[in-house]
């Protein structure tokens, strides 16, 4: 067999029974038994000598030994002696009992090779070759893969029931977890009574058959105690008489709360909580603080317009009111609070009404000119703040810094103040009423937070102003006056700065700052994490201190010294020197008063 034809391979299959293939093999020790009768067929035509093509196939179905043609027999010397006739009769007759015995041998060596072949598959798990003959496309037949697919089924549902558990029953014995929802989310109870249907209420001291609480209705599969999808230890109206009772104990009520009201006795009341009372910048407006940012405000401004004409659109998140009083909400007849540090608007504006402005800074005329136009109009002061005015006052109002700011800006100049307390919206709303006719740029109140404002509409682009359209990317200033008085504002307002020079080189940005001893180390740290996050901004800082006079080392609320500083981002050039010049000249002028205390500007980039 290894000599005759080609070399045969076996080829793997995930479904089906080794097939054959021309790789280079030597074929499987028996072939197939439907091989073997065309073998004997083979044996017998080449017994009898037939024609070239009868004997074809069994030059290549039949062993080498049995290709030989079959040599006719020696008669015994009894039969040789006869008649020529009955010689080759007997010749034949010799032949052809030998072919047919040849022939049933090798059916009978074939048969026992295919049960040994059939045997061994069905050992090794392998469907056997009549079966494999029976698929046309090369495969198992179909009753054996349904059977395969069945058997697999099964050993995962097996394997699936092993791990499956059922949360309304309880769990085994030896389970590592338990249900996390359902009757048994809590554990097996302490005792078998309490889940067998042995419930003995506390409050009648019957025994009870449990049911699902809340009005659950109970699984038909469930017995154990009238377990419904919950723990059930007392019924519905038990558990509501049990609460009732815990309340009653665990009651925190007052007992001031328990009366009438207005009937408990005086000795059961509380204190009086004091209210709460927002505070209003209008209570310290007017200080040495406010007129340096007003100051610094007017030098960016001419700066921002003396250099082009192209729009700058100037922006204050929180504006305040516009305009303040000088009662600053004081009561009749108290003084000015000692929030008030000197020297105030007031103190300036006498100095300069009896000096020639003529060579003063352009920061220092207009400024005076703001505070001379807010304080021509004729108006009428109600309230219990007129009285405390006097009649010798040259002035009864403070102006702001968006005020002095809008003095000198443009037609084409875009400005948007936004105010988030209600009151101060309401005064700014007033004010810009009164003085709208006055003032030439384009004005938008927003009662909104002006810093949340200014991240959408500025840095992320998701919104945009209701009056002057959408961000372009035109120059602008930006300035943000705070008492920081909140929590986190200096992470706020850094933060801002940040996204601020990435997405709006175009501005300038100007956020203050006050300064004493207690917050300095405060605001410094402040502005060192500015200059780190952006090394490659622009910075300027300028502060002004003042000394107190009235200082008292035995008072632990007192100071040497108060100040007050702004911050600059991206600012126009000579900038610095314009501020030395303007800030330089009113500490000058207030220096000379009788009585004044010392006053240090300090300028310098960063």
């Amino acid at each position: 067999f290894g000599s005759a034809g080609p070399a045969w391979r076996p080829t793997s299959d995930a479904r089906s029974a080794p097939r054959w293939s021309l790789r280079g093999r030597s074929p499987p020790r028996f072939p197939s038994a439907s091989a073997w009768p065309m073998a004997g067929a083979g044996l017998a035509l080449g017994a009898t000598q037939a024609s070239s093509w009868v004997a074809l196939p069994s030059a290549y179905l039949v062993p080498q030994a049995l290709r030989q043609p079959l040599q006719p027999r020696r008669l015994p010397p009894q039969v040789a002696s006869g008649s020529a006739l009955t010689r080759r009769a007997a010749e034949a007759a010799l032949t052809w009992v030998g072919a047919a015995s040849v022939s049933v041998l090798t059916a009978c060596v074939a048969a026992a090779a295919s049960r040994r072949a059939s045997a061994s598959g069905r050992r090794r798990g392998v469907p056997c070759m009549a079966a494999k003959r029976k698929s046309s496309a090369g495969g198992m037949p179909a009753n054996l893969v349904r059977k395969f697919d069945r058997e697999k089924k099964q050993e995962n549902q097996e394997k699936k029931a092993a791990f499956k558990m059922d949360k309304n029953r309880p769990p085994p014995a030896g389970a590592s977890g338990t249900p996390t929802t359902g009757a048994w989310e809590g554990g097996r109870p302490d005792s078998e009574n309490e889940r067998a249907g042995e419930f003995k209420s506390p409050f009648t001291g019957q025994t009870y058959d449990r049911w699902a609480p809340l009005g659950l209705k109970q699984l038909s599969t469930d017995r154990q105690g009238g377990l419904g999808r919950a723990r059930a230890y007392e019924t519905p109206s038990q558990r509501q008489l049990r609460k009732a009772l815990e309340e009653e104990e665990e009651d925190d009520t007052p007992e001031y709360k328990k009366y009438y009201p207005g009937t408990a006795p005086q000795e059961l009341r509380p204190e009086a909580k004091r209210e709460y009372r927002r505070f209003r910048h209008a209570e310290k407006a007017g200080g040495f603080r406010d007129v340096f940012n007003q100051l610094v405000v007017s030098t960016l401004v001419d700066l921002k317009i003396a250099k082009s004409e192209s729009p700058v659109w100037y922006i204050e998140p929180m504006a305040g009111e516009g305009e303040y009083h000088v009662s600053r909400l004081q009561e009749v007849g108290r003084p000015i609070p000692e929030l008030v540090r000197w020297p105030t608007v007031e103190d300036l504006y006498k100095v300069l009404s009896d000096q020639d402005l003529t060579y003063m800074p352009q920061e220092i005329r207009s400024w005076y000119e703001a505070v001379r136009d807010l304080n021509a109009k004729d108006f009428e002061v109600t309230g219990p703040e007129a009285k405390v005015v006097k009649q010798s006052q040259e002035i009864q109002w403070l102006p702001s810094t968006a005020f002095c700011a809008m003095k000198l800006l443009r037609e084409q100049d875009p400005v948007t103040l936004y105010e988030e307390h209600d009151i101060a919206f309401s005064s700014l709303f007033n004010f810009v009423r009164n003085f709208s006719e006055e003032l030439k740029p384009h004005l938008e109140l927003a009662f909104d937070d002006g810093m949340i404002k200014l991240s959408r509409i500025f840095i992320d682009k998701l919104d945009h102003s209701k009056a002057h359209g959408k961000f372009t990317g035109q120059r602008g200033l930006i300035v943000i006056d705070s008492d920081f008085n909140r929590g986190g504002e200096v992470q706020r307002f850094s933060e801002i700065a940040r996204k601020l020079h990435k997405h709006w080189r175009a501005a300038t940005v100007m956020v203050t700052y006050p300064l004493k001893p207690a917050t300095e180390v405060k605001f410094r740290n402040f502005i060192r994490a500015i200059r780190e996050d952006n090394k490659g901004m622009d910075l300027i800082s300028a502060e002004l201190y003042v000394d107190n006079l009235r200082y008292r080392e035995d008072d632990p609320d007192d100071h040497a010294w108060f100040g007050c500083g702004c911050l600059i981002m991206m600012p126009t050039h000579t900038t610095a020197e314009r501020i030395r010049a303007a800030v330089g000249v009113f500490c000058q002028e207030m220096s000379k008063q009788p009585g004044a205390a010392e006053i240090r500007l300090k300028v310098e980039a960063l």
